[in-house]
């Protein structure tokens, strides 16, 4: 199979062993290309998945950085997808890389 497919099966028995079990299953992935120099992220920036993973998905977190906020220190955290709330908004925080801590502005 292509990796493509592959990233897509691993998703999809993720969401069954989460339902099966009735708990939270964290999945962690890394952005496209699409992603470079954009703040807020969406489904589309999932590297080498544009739907079969965010498919799979209730909550999506995207972390972007922008050239500017990279010379701040800051991030931001958006929510591409939410099924939990419908919330779709996204919070601009605080990086310390020294001692990996993130803080709201």
């Amino acid at each position: 199979e292509t990796r493509v497919n592959q990233l897509e099966a691993i998703a999809a028995a993720m969401r069954n062993i989460g339902k099966k079990y009735d708990c939270i299953m964290i999945s962690v992935g890394q952005a496209g290309d699409s992603a470079s120099g954009k703040e807020v992220l969406d489904m589309g920036d999932v590297y080498m998945s544009n739907t079969g993973m965010p498919a799979a998905m209730d909550v999506m977190i995207g972390i972007g950085m922008s050239k500017n906020l990279e010379e701040q220190g800051l991030r931001c955290y958006s929510l591409p997808k939410n099924k939990l709330s419908g919330d779709h908004g996204s919070v601009i925080v605080r990086i310390n890389p020294f001692i990996s801590r993130v803080s709201s502005l």
